[in-house]
């Protein structure tokens, strides 16, 4: 039996986070946070909107949170596209019309939400859009996607790995807020959180999901684990996207270069950061790359990746 599951939409999941922390004497009025990220850099719309002390989001905090990119004005995407990961899901969605968007990792939202603006500029709207992310339980993750426009884009507090459990995880943000998963707890303020793990499997058909599907990935290492429990899924639709690799994260017993020749056997593979304007292959000699990869000055990578059915000159790069 496939288990249920909550999967509120963003405006659900905003409200139910906002109404909890009313019930700590503290809020923060929708309406209000569009009128100030509408109009951030006007005084008067802080103090009036939502300068009101003893609310989660004051006005201060909201401004920090805009500086820091956190919370994301209308307009802006958390930063820019790189011409690569564009060009990758523009020929996807124009090759295979609209695509199921899965934020896995989805922190505040910023990478998953740009790909959803970008696909309603192209004329091709995500058929659905899926934002995972274990610690999205607060205002940032589901505000994001309000401010956007993304209302319905659903939001599912879990982790994806290889097997349906719970476990404990330490958290290196306040979990009401969203966060990073972290394996070292001496570095964090809170005790272990019980979190609920899924495979991709699971929620795909849990969610009744399939067709052409476009992933970011960014799992801190569990990379492996996610190929793992969505075997049945990547073997049966047509996916692409674009995974955080970082060979550190890897461990012993599956090591980075094992992750990418796994990876290939069944797409194509450009690592997206060596140059901004140009995706480069990714054939072979895996473990030089993953060498190579871990001595730059920023030790990781973009992944992109498609079937290898759609041909080695699917996407123009230029």
């Amino acid at each position: 039996m496939t288990p249920n599951f909550p999967c509120p939409t963003a405006r659900e999941a905003f409200f139910a986070a906002n109404a909890a922390v009313l019930a700590r004497g503290r809020s923060v009025d929708l309406i209000h946070l569009r009128k100030y990220v509408f109009h951030v850099f006007r005084d008067d719309w802080i103090h009036n909107a939502i300068g009101q002390k003893n609310r989660d989001l004051t006005a201060d905090e909201i401004r920090k949170r805009v500086a820091n990119g956190t919370l994301v004005p209308p307009g802006k995407y958390g930063g820019d596209f790189d011409a690569t990961d564009q060009a990758l899901f523009m020929s996807f969605s124009k090759r295979l019309g609209p695509v199921t968007l899965a934020d896995i990792g989805a922190n505040y939202g910023h990478e998953g939400l740009r790909y959803s603006l970008l696909s309603r500029e192209i004329g091709i709207p995500t058929k659905r859009h899926i934002a995972i992310e274990p610690a999205h339980a607060g205002l940032l993750l589901p505000a994001n996607l309000l401010l956007h426009g993304l209302d319905d884009t659903q939001i599912l507090s879990a982790a994806v790995a290889a097997e349906d459990c719970i476990k404990l995880f330490h958290f290196a943000d306040n979990v009401t807020t969203g966060g990073t998963l972290t394996n070292n707890p001496a570095s964090n303020r809170h005790d272990h959180v019980p979190t609920q793990v899924l495979k991709w499997d699971t929620i795909a058909k849990s969610l009744e999901l399939s067709g052409p599907t476009f992933f970011k990935i960014d799992i801190q290492g569990a990379e492996r684990f996610f190929l793992d429990g969505a075997a049945d899924y990547l073997a049966g639709q047509e996916c692409a996207g674009i995974c955080e690799f970082t060979p550190a994260d890897f461990t012993a017993q599956f090591t980075p270069d094992e992750f990418l020749a796994r990876f290939s056997e069944r797409y194509y593979l450009f690592d997206a950061s060596l140059r901004r304007d140009q995706a480069v292959p990714i054939k072979n000699e895996f473990k030089k790359v993953s060498d190579e990869i871990k001595s730059r000055e920023k030790p990781w990578t973009d992944i992109l990746f498609y079937p290898k059915a759609l041909g080695e000159n699917f996407v123009d790069w230029r």
